[in-house]
């Protein structure tokens, strides 16, 4: 079976169907390619009903809240736009850098839903890989992007930005004070905002997107678009259409200022799952990724070296394909410690 898959890389949705066969042929695999975060945390999460949540909720204060829990000035209210979430932020940012004839340079083998996006805003896009590190070498060639989006932490890597990555890009923006770089913060558990992510903001070039949909479990509550001051007053007309409800931005408010400690709590257990993972891998004498020795907070994907089919083949482990996240690498996969 596993001959005619040899030279497959296929896309999530194939992945899925390939999964399953796989599975019933083979009872005793060890599936390590769960992606479902939230799903897979739902019996770790408190009710939401002891929490208070007000029957309806108001974007400002929502955005206060999220401020607050990332210790962020008060004062920076206007520059947090929120939305339903990361995929709302990014569809309305591409949308208005396509109206503005910019060009984008987009991770290809992090989220392909960023391809997506970019497809149906009408955007100018080229695609870069960020494994094993980030291949920006397109910001500065023939044609010059104007727009990087970026993930910080970069997933499916599982690491922060380097100083050398930061360094480049910092250099890149100074270039032209008309660029922008879109950080994708989603996988953030700390209660702060990484260095690399506050540095990219703090030269005035630089959006921040965060939501929900990790750090909390949430999908689809809440999110927000932190923007730079001198882009406040452009893009609050561009976000104010956005559809919202009222009911979940209730939610996100109670989420924000009742449930502060639920992404340390997340954390705790994906790092125990972690541990879970390492001792499987070692158990059967299959390679550990190197990631899962020193994991980030909330880390539960890792980049292994290899094919996903070698793994099935020498130990039944089953892994992602890197190109079910857009890459086009067949010498590496990713395992995810989420139990299925």
């Amino acid at each position: 079976m596993t001959q005619g898959l040899a030279l497959l890389a296929p896309t999530f949705a194939e992945f899925l169907g390939l999964r399953d066969a796989l599975r019933r042929a083979h009872p005793s695999l060890w599936d390590c390619s769960n992606t479902r975060m939230a799903q897979a945390l739902a019996g770790h999460l408190a009710d939401p009903t002891t929490l208070a949540v007000p029957a309806q909720g108001y974007r400002c204060h929502v955005a206060g809240h999220w401020l607050a829990h990332f210790g962020l000035p008060e004062g920076w209210r206007p520059r947090a736009l929120v939305t339903q979430g990361v995929r709302q932020s990014l569809a309305a940012l591409l949308g208005h850098f396509a109206r503005a004839g910019k060009r984008v340079l987009l991770p290809a083998d992090v989220y392909p839903v960023y391809l997506d996006i970019a497809n149906k805003s009408g955007c100018a896009w080229q695609g870069y890989d960020t494994w094993p590190s980030l291949d920006l070498h397109m910001l500065s060639g023939a044609s010059p992007v104007d727009v990087l989006v970026l993930a910080n932490p970069v997933k499916p890597r599982g690491a922060r930005l380097s100083a050398a990555e930061l360094s480049g890009i910092l250099d890149w923006l100074r270039a032209d004070a008309g660029r922008r770089v879109v950080i994708d913060a989603v996988y953030t558990f700390e209660p702060r905002l990484d260095t690399a992510t506050m540095a990219l903001y703090g030269t005035g070039q630089g959006v921040v997107l965060h939501s929900l949909s990790k750090g909390w479990a949430a999908p689809l509550v809440a999110g927000v678009a932190l923007v730079p001051d001198q882009d406040v007053l452009e893009l609050t007309t561009v976000f104010r259409g956005l559809s919202m409800q009222r009911e979940t931005l209730g939610l996100a408010e109670a989420l924000l200022a009742r449930d502060q400690d639920r992404p340390q709590q997340l954390a705790a257990q994906l790092d125990s799952w972690g541990c879970k993972l390492e001792e499987g891998l070692s158990l059967r004498g299959a390679p550990v990724p190197a990631g899962l020795r020193a994991p980030l907070p909330g880390q539960y994907l890792f980049v292994a070296e290899g094919s996903w089919l070698e793994l099935f083949e020498q130990y039944r482990v089953l892994a992602l394909p890197l190109s079910v996240f857009g890459s086009r690498r067949p010498d590496a996969c990713v395992l995810s410690s989420l139990p299925g």
